[in-house]
C-alpha cells in the first residue's frame, strides 16, 4: 500500500527522557535542575510531574535528538501531548539549543506580521 511505503521512509525525530535525580543535595546538581524548570538550561527541557508518567520530573535531552523510522512509534500507546505553551517552548529552546538564537513568539499576537508587500 502505498501510506505503508511512505511511512517506511519516514523517520521521527526523538530525544531521551531522562529523570531528575532523587534529592540532589550537590549545590551544582542542584543549580543544574533549577535551570531547567527555569528553562535557561538550553541543552534540556523541563516535564514537571504528571499524571501520565512516574511521579517524578523529568527532562528531555534536547543534544541528543535522533532520526527513528516511524514505524518504531506506530504501534506504541501515546498517553499525552503537549499543550500548545509547552510546544512553542519547546520549539523555542529546541531552536536555541541547535542555533545559539531566540525568537519570542506570543501566539495571537501576529497582527504585526501581516504581509506588506515587501520581500
Amino acid at each position: 500500500m502505498k501510506s505503508e511505503k511512505a511511512t517506511k521512509r519516514r523517520h521521527w525525530s526523538c530525544a531521551p527522557l531522562e529523570p531528575f535525580e532523587d534529592g540532589a543535595t550537590d549545590a551544582k546538581d542542584q543549580a543544574r535542575e533549577q535551570r531547567i524548570r527555569d528553562g535557561i538550561q538550553w541543552n534540556r527541557f523541563y516535564i514537571p510531574k504528571n499524571e501520565f508518567l512516574p511521579p517524578r520530573e523529568f527532562r528531555v535531552d534536547l543534544r541528543r535528538i535522533t532520526p527513528l523510522p516511524a514505524l518504531y512509534f506506530m504501534g506504541a500507546k501515546k498517553v499525552c501531548s503537549l499543550s500548545e505553551d509547552a510546544r512553542f517552548d519547546l520549539y523555542s529552546q529546541m531552536g536555541v539549543n541547535q542555533s545559539g538564537l531566540q525568537i519570542y513568539l506570543e501566539p495571537g499576537d501576529l497582527s504585526e506580521l501581516r504581509d506588506t508587500g515587501r520581500g
